[in-house]
């Protein structure tokens, strides 16, 4: 129970970390440069905390194999970030969201497959339900072809699962609070190697709205910090499944109760409903 409750912290937390994101995504710049300058405030919240607690083990070492499985689940995250950029640039934001779902089920097979993870009848079935439930609440009326994009965006859910997994099996050999450190700094690293030249944007993007980076970084690692803990102690096969959907309800409740969006209202109830009865059942 403590587990869960974590988890739905977490998400909710993410998912609050997600309406600020909204009004990041609205300013001027890059979609590159606001996702480095994002990695850029974590890092600076995260890494002070990571070496604390480093200064405070001094016997701490890490195995080169799993410093590189981070450094590969950072480079698979900023892949996955990358190609959604790619993807956005030939679809609509709303077919990328549903298409993204896929993560769910990529991360959960990968653990079933690769880490040897078992769910039984009803798990697979709260799987299923989440993943209708998901595509509901974010499909909106219109047809989309197999395209380019499309196959980016596939592409950007496997690496962004591949990720996931690589976190669950790092988190089993070190600590969940320098795991956070060391995935922050690496992906920042990832984020500017791809695209350099970001960087001075990035620090200007930081400069001008640094209160509400610093309220979205604080969100993310704050979820971050409590997802890992999760993470080490839970299935990644039902961990992702869950903690995104929460994530997901959470802007979508909120748009409902606070900003009174009626638009495709019974379409958003009804997948919510199912979500929430694919979580219970995850847990069966």
């Amino acid at each position: 129970m403590e587990i869960f409750l974590l988890l739905l912290f977490s998400g909710t937390i993410r998912g609050i970390g997600y309406i600020v994101s909204k009004y990041i995504s609205l300013g001027k710049g890059s979609s590159h440069s606001m996702a480095l300058a994002n990695a850029i405030m974590d890092t600076s919240l995260s890494l002070p905390i990571g070496i604390f607690i480093l200064l405070r083990t001094p016997d701490f070492h890490i195995e080169t194999a799993i410093l590189f499985l981070s450094i590969l689940s950072a480079a698979a995250y900023g892949l996955s970030i990358s190609l959604q950029y790619s993807a956005l640039k030939r679809i609509d934001m709303s077919v990328m969201g549903i298409v993204l779902r896929l993560n769910i089920l990529f991360s959960s097979l990968i653990g079933i497959i690769v880490l040897g993870e078992k769910m039984n009848n009803w798990n697979y079935l709260g799987l299923f339900t989440i993943l209708i439930g998901n595509f509901i609440v974010l499909s909106k009326k219109g047809k989309f072809n197999i395209n380019f994009g499309v196959l980016f965006v596939i592409l950007a859910a496997i690496c962004s699962a591949i990720a996931s997994n690589l976190d669950k099996y790092i988190l089993n050999n070190i600590n969940s609070v320098l795991y956070v450190s060391l995935n922050s700094l690496l992906l920042m690293l990832t984020l500017f190697f791809m695209r350099p030249k970001s960087l001075k944007t990035s620090f200007s993007l930081i400069r001008n709205r640094f209160k509400i980076f610093l309220l979205f970084s604080f969100l993310n690692i704050t979820a971050w910090f409590f997802a890992s803990y999760v993470l080490q102690n839970m299935d990644v096969s039902k961990f992702a499944p869950i903690q995104k959907t929460i994530t997901l309800i959470i802007p979508v409740l909120s748009g409902i109760l606070i900003f009174k969006e009626k638009e495709n209202l019974t379409q958003k109830l009804i997948g919510l409903g199912l979500a929430i009865v694919g979580i219970g059942l995850m847990y069966l």
